[in-house]
């Protein structure tokens, strides 16, 4: 019998805000001594500003690169998706990290730390970055209640919590100081090969947590993934966001129109992140969205599609 797992709607708002005075405000939430941002996954270590070559001889070759919104390369390491991380690279150093392995520590912190206990080390997280005269705010779902943000030494740190598993630590990002100062903007200017780097690294880290889990890999599915784009691409160009196309097909009439055999099929939409791995965890603490990434599909397809003002729609589309 087949069946269609239909979700809520998400959206996160990254809004700018007029700056009058809040450089005070984030150097009091600063560690005074300057420091690099190391973290440690599977034993190997790696900091911001590390050397190419160093990263290399410690990790090994990239299984995959991509581009990131800040334009440096995102290098992928995994392997069949466990210790999962994503370095990024820029001028021979590396400016950004991003893990969600069991496996990886920061300053004693990994996956399962209590948010409580990162609030204790590290004090109030900012509630925004100030860049320039702009002082930008990222509101994740309850009021934030999802992720904090750091800036320590040279780099702002994003902890993602798991409010489903009592706000406990399932994730880090890292990003050089200079690199985040230098990307001035909402979103990237769209590209082709920043909408296919957030594509891949939706089901990246969906698999890497899905392994994490003890479960087994969503397969890549190319017509899925097709579908997935053309919803994005819909609803960037007639400008709504829901899982029903202006005729009203729901995801399961329109796979049927394009002979997408399956039987069950489910969908999660995402839009207004900065990128794919805030969508990610944001999809993650909603309970449908996290019921389909979770779930007993075997295949997954992802689309994005970028409005003019690059605002980042993606498309989820599962099937077993």
């Amino acid at each position: 019998m087949k069946k269609i797992l239909i979700t809520l709607l998400i959206a996160l708002a990254l809004i700018a805000l007029a700056l009058v005075d809040f450089g005070q405000i984030i150097d009091r939430f600063s560690p005074k001594e300057e420091k690099t941002c190391t973290l440690i996954e599977s034993g190997k270590s790696v900091c911001i500003g590390m050397d190419a070559q160093e990263l290399t001889q410690a990790f090994g070759t990239a299984k995959d690169t991509f581009v990131s919104e800040y334009g440096f390369d995102w290098n992928i390491y995994h392997n069949n998706f466990q210790n999962y991380i994503q370095i990024g690279t820029q001028d021979g150093v590396v400016t950004g990290i991003y893990t969600n392995s069991a496996e990886f520590s920061f300053e004693g912190f990994c996956v399962g730390s209590a948010r409580e206990e990162i609030e204790e080390k590290y004090g109030e997280p900012l509630d925004g970055i100030v860049k320039g005269n702009t002082r930008y705010l990222s509101n994740g779902t309850d009021n934030g209640a999802n992720f904090s943000i750091y800036k320590l030494g040279g780099a702002y740190v994003t902890f993602f919590y798991d409010t489903y598993s009592n706000n406990s630590l399932t994730s880090v990002n890292i990003i050089d100081c200079d690199v985040e100062q230098a990307f001035d903007m909402l979103y990237a200017s769209p590209a082709q090969n920043l909408a296919e780097s957030f594509e891949k690294q939706s089901i990246y880290v969906a698999n890497a947590l899905r392994v994490r889990e003890g479960m087994k890999p969503f397969a890549d599915h190319e017509e899925l993934g097709e579908l997935a784009f053309a919803h994005s691409s819909d609803m960037v160009e007639n400008g709504y966001f829901s899982h029903n196309s202006q005729n009203g097909d729901t995801v399961l009439e329109r796979a049927k129109k394009q002979n997408i055999r399956f039987s069950a099929i489910g969908e999660n939409l995402a839009m207004g992140a900065q990128n794919s791995l805030y969508m990610h965890e944001l999809l993650m603490n909603s309970e449908g969205h996290r019921a389909n990434l979770l779930s007993d599909f075997t295949h997954m397809g992802t689309g994005v599609a970028f409005g003019d003002d690059g605002t980042p729609y993606l498309t989820q589309n599962f099937l077993k």
